[in-house]
Formats: structure tokens, sequence, C-alpha cells
């Protein structure tokens, strides 16, 4: 009867075992699943800042396997310049405080902002340190957008101050030269002070234009629009200019449908823009390639030319008013064309973005909504290339 209570009461302590192994198996794949469902990167460091576990976001952000990073120490697979003796995982150790926002960090095409935490078990004893990665690519881009914002406002009205002053002499400046020239003998030998004078006059009132479009852009009726024939007469209007530079347009369609909500005038104001930009910067002929596709309910654009390219360091610059790498006296930019294009794309809820590699060429991408009628039901796009 003992031996047989016995056998009862293993039988049950084995029962309870299992359940108890079955609840902790449970208990850690929900506590995995849990971590691993957290789209902030977030891995746990030991005493000696090895990586000792890490969510799936983490792994995937780094684009590394979950094998090569565990035992790595954080320095040495986060922060490829960052030394023991300045990684803030050693402040956290010493101090037994977390550390929020403690830095931004780029991995990839994204901008994170990183925090540390202590870790600590349930004798209160330091393990190690929680480190967490939030994105925050989005907010950083808010940020930028709101500041340009800003920036364009406060330039808007000094341009639109400076436009009115040179305005009013500029009138009488042009009206006494036309009679000062007209007063002259035909004879008169030293006209070609006339002609400069001309130019510059003409440069100032390019500025004053460009001034006044910069400070008060028009605001056209936006319509429906077919964007392969607004590119298309584009480049009938640049037809002349094209031959004269022995330029070649390779145009490649790719974007079905097409159709965007915008206006027709300021959208070839854009597109003739960037091209003379791109003749600019040919002097003994070229390429200029046009690509269209659909990404994501977007109509993107791509403009490429074969000129001489652009240096790396005026690539951050290129959409700030004023800036302009032209010198020549006769063909200086005012340095209100980007500026002006950058201005018409954000009206079109739109983006405009610049790559270049000097002595290759330049590339200008133009992103802009399909039209409500483009998304609607049963409407197919083109998958991203």
């Amino acid at each position: 009867m003992i031996k047989h209570n016995d056998k009862t009461k293993h039988a049950n302590i084995e029962v309870n075992l299992n359940k108890l192994y079955e609840q902790v198996l449970k208990a850690k794949a929900d506590w995995q699943n849990t971590f691993d469902s957290i789209s902030d990167m977030i891995c746990i460091l030991d005493k000696d800042a090895r990586i000792t576990r890490m969510n799936r976001s983490f792994s995937a952000r780094m684009k590394k396997p979950y094998e090569s990073l565990l035992g790595a120490r954080c320095y040495e697979a986060i922060h490829s310049t960052c030394s023991p003796s300045t990684c803030p995982f050693s402040t956290v150790m010493e101090t037994k405080q977390s550390i929020r926002n403690v830095m931004e960090i780029q991995i990839g095409d994204s901008v994170f902002t990183t925090s540390l935490f202590p870790f600590f078990d349930a004798e209160s004893k330091l393990h190690g340190a929680v480190y967490l990665f939030r994105d925050i690519t989005d907010q950083k881009v808010l940020e930028n957008k709101l500041m340009q914002s800003d920036k364009m406002a406060a330039i808007g009205t000094l341009a639109a101050e400076i436009a009115h002053e040179i305005n009013n002499p500029l009138d009488y400046i042009t009206n006494y030269l036309y009679l000062l020239s007209e007063s002259l003998p035909p004879e008169f030998g030293k006209r070609e002070y006339l002609k400069k004078i001309e130019a510059g006059i003409d440069n100032l009132a390019a500025l004053t234009r460009d001034l006044l479009e910069f400070s008060r852009p028009q605001i056209d009726v936006f319509v429906p629009l077919d964007m392969h024939r607004v590119i298309d007469e584009s480049l009938e209007f640049s037809g002349k200019y094209l031959q004269e530079k022995q330029v070649k347009v390779i145009k490649d369609y790719r974007c079905r449908p097409h159709h965007v909500s915008g206006s027709v005038r300021m959208l070839q104001q854009v597109l003739l823009n960037l091209m003379l930009n791109s003749l600019d910067a040919m002097a003994n002929g070229g390429t200029i390639s046009i690509t269209t596709f659909c990404r994501e309910s977007h109509f993107v654009l791509e403009l490429a030319d074969t000129g001489i390219g652009i240096p790396e360091a005026n690539l951050q610059r290129i959409f700030e008013p004023f800036f302009t790498t032209k010198k020549n006296f006769e063909k200086r930019g005012t340095g209100l064309g980007l500026t002006i294009c950058y201005n018409i794309i954000y009206q079109h809820k739109g983006e405009i973005h610049v790559s270049s590699k000097v002595g290759e060429g330049t590339k200008f991408t133009i992103s802009l909504p399909l039209s409500h009628e483009e998304k609607g039901p049963g409407k197919k796009h083109v998958p991203e290339r």
C-alpha cells in the first residue's frame, strides 16, 4: 500500500514538474515574442559590454545574423569609432543611472537616438545594461522640413523688400541709359561699355524677378495633369538649346498611370530650370536621361545628365537661396532657381532630391503624389524598380 502511494506521489510530482516546465517554456516564448515584437532596436549587454541577447529588430537593422552579433562588444558591433573609455556604457556601469537620448547615430539610411538603462537581477545586483535604439528618421525629416519652411518664410520677407528697393532705381537707370544711348552719335566708339552696363542691368532685372517669384510665388489652380505630356512640352520649349549644345535626350516612361494634381506652368518652370542647369553643365555635349516610374502612390521623375557634376561640399547647399556656382558675369545665376523649384515641388506636396558625382553627372529626383483618380479602386501601379 505504501509502495503504491509512493508511486502515485512520484507520478503527481512528475506531472506537476512537467506542467511547470511547460509554463516556463511558454513564459520564455511569450517573453521572446514580446521582445521581438518591439520595433525599436534592443540589446542586452553584460558587464563586459558584450551582447547577450537582442530582439529581431536589432539583428534585422544591423543586417547581420544573430550568431555573429552574440558575444560582440557593443562598441565593436555598433560604434566602429567608439572606444571603451568613451562608450556611454562605462558611465552607466559606474553611476548605475540611466542615460536617455545619449547620442544620435546613423545605421543604414535611418537615424536613431540611443538610451542605456542599468540591468539588475532580483537581488538588485548590477548585471549589465539594456541598450535601446529608437528610430527618429521621420522626426528628423519633419524637423528639417519645418526648419527649411521657416527659413524660406524669413528670407522671402527680406527678398520682397530687396526686390522693391532695387526695382525703383533700376527703372530710371534703364530709362536714362536708353536716352543716353539714343543721344550719342552713331560713330561713338565706346558703345561696348553701354552693352556691359545693359548686361549688368539685365542681371539685376533677372534677380528682382526671381526675388519676387521667390517671395510671392503664384498659386495656380491645381488640376489633374498628364505628367508625360508636361515633360514632352518642356522638352519642346528647350529644343533650341538642346540642339545648340548637341545634347541628346533619352526618355524612359515607366509609370502607368501618370497623372498628378498640379499646375502646368509651375511644373514646367521646374523642368525647364533643371534642364537649363544640365545644359550649363555640359559645354561639349552630352546626354539628359528622363525616367519615370511609380512608387507607393507617387509619380517619380528622374532627370540625369552627363555633365561635370557637383562637388560633395555643394550638394548640401544646392537648394539654399542665393547659392550659385555660376561665376561668369554674363551667365551668373541669381542663386534662386533651384530654391524656387524646391518651393514649387513643396507646394505640390512632393519632394525633390539631388545626387551627383564630379566628372560623371548629376541626377535630380522628383516625387509627386498621384492624383486621386489614379489611386482609386482597381488601379494598378507599377511596383518600385
